[in-house]
């Protein structure tokens, strides 16, 4: 899934599009598109763009 567009089931601040950068432990670390803020979701937390 690294470098995949994906979509947040619940807006975060405002942003719904991230970038999924990386995998640590059972958190993916992602980027908010258009912010560049970095934080971690679950999994169950967004859904991959196709």
């Amino acid at each position: 899934m690294e470098g995949k567009y994906a979509t947040l089931k619940v807006p975060y601040m405002g942003y719904r599009n991230i970038l999924i950068l990386c995998q640590e432990g059972n958190r993916w670390t992602v980027e908010i598109c258009d912010s560049g803020k970095i934080i971690q979701v679950y999994e169950d937390e967004f859904s991959i763009d196709t």
